[in-house]
């Protein structure tokens, strides 16, 4: 009877592991499995972080890896309606690559909405269309700034893309990168 209880209890035990086993195998992703990751960011745990990541308009290709503030501001619009203003910083991965887009929520009356997406990849979404020339350019040289401050090897990834021919700029890009003494190209395509 004891042998019994004995045999018993031993291929409970076994079963037990090779299910735990089974299942964690399948249930999580091993470190070979996951995309290539590795953050670009300068010490991120510095960076207040973007949590209310419902408020961000659906993303393209890639995932969300982090969300940071660039800029949060409390407004009174002419109207006298008081609204907050919050430019957030993605960092947005893929098996391949890392980018870091900038995104412009806008609070009112407790709701909030997108008023605008860009990234940092090869083809701008100029701010200018939504902030207006001065203020877009405004904008442009704080995310440039916010860019070069904390993210890692960002000067010679900018140079290295405007020193490719005719690289796709924004007007205000172009003014912000002068402006933190880039290398400029003779020539670019603007997009407007």
């Amino acid at each position: 009877m004891k042998f019994k209880a004995a045999i018993l209890s031993f291929a409970l035990i076994v079963t037990g592991f090779g299910v735990f086993f089974l299942l964690n195998r399948n249930g999580q992703s091993t470190k070979a499995s996951e995309p290539k990751y590795r953050s670009m960011l300068v010490n991120p745990t510095r960076l207040k972080r973007f949590t209310d990541v419902k408020c961000l308009a659906p993303l393209g290709e890639g995932d969300l890896r982090d969300a940071f503030i660039v800029r949060d501001l409390n407004k009174v619009n002419p109207k006298g309606v008081s609204y907050r203003d919050v430019w957030v910083a993605l960092e947005i991965v893929d098996p391949v690559s890392v980018t870091y887009s900038m995104y412009a929520v806008d609070y009112r009356k407790g709701e909030c909405s997108t008023y605008y997406t860009g990234d940092s990849g090869e083809v701008p979404n100029p701010i200018s269309r939504v902030f207006g020339k001065k203020d877009g350019r405004e904008a442009q040289l704080i995310w440039e700034k916010w860019k070069l401050k904390y993210v890692n090897g960002w000067r010679e990834r900018m140079q290295k893309r405007l020193n490719r021919p005719m690289p796709i700029l924004s007007d205000e890009e172009v003014w912000a990168l002068k402006q933190l003494g880039y290398k400029m190209p003779k020539k670019w395509q603007e997009i407007k």
